[in-house]
């Protein structure tokens, strides 16, 4: 599956669940490859599309940002 259609996947996930959820999850709910979900974090942190947080548990939350909101519903 292209890259593209799994910024999508995870922007879509992320509202489901109240935008929020463990990287982890995410891979696991969506089925995507752990190397490919790398790369889909990279790419949508860098567009600012989410934020990754860090836990002290070393446990790495994605929430969905505003801009990651509108860029889901309008195509961006």
């Amino acid at each position: 599956m292209p890259q593209k259609n799994y910024d999508s996947k995870v922007l879509k996930y992320l509202l489901e669940v109240g935008g929020r959820a463990l990287r982890k999850n995410i891979e696991r709910e969506l089925n995507i490859p752990k190397s490919s979900l790398t790369y889909v974090q990279k790419r949508l942190a860098s567009k600012g599309l989410i934020k990754v947080l860090h836990t002290f548990q070393n446990r790495l939350y994605w929430e969905i940002t505003l801009e990651g909101k509108v860029f889901y519903q309008y195509g961006g």
